[in-house]
């Protein structure tokens, strides 16, 4: 029986959302969402879904995004 791996490469979060890896690091660090080296454990990828809402395309975590404060501004 195969196990299945639960962590998720950066490649692969991004792939899920549409966009390229480098934007996905660009949204989440306007986003203020820090991430350790490596590879993305659950609880990495679920702080994400949670920052950019569910992967559904690139049109809606676009709008997404895009509505989401800059945390840098005050």
């Amino acid at each position: 029986m195969k196990e299945s791996n639960p962590t998720k490469t950066r490649s692969q979060i991004a792939d899920e959302y549409g966009i390229h890896r480098n934007t996905l690091k660009k949204w989440l660090k306007k986003l203020g969402v820090e991430l350790p080296s490596g590879l993305l454990f659950p609880a990495d990828v679920e702080r994400i879904y949670e920052a950019l809402g569910p992967p559904q395309g690139s049109e809606s975590i676009k709008k997404a995004y895009e509505d989401k404060p800059n945390r840098d501004s005050s």
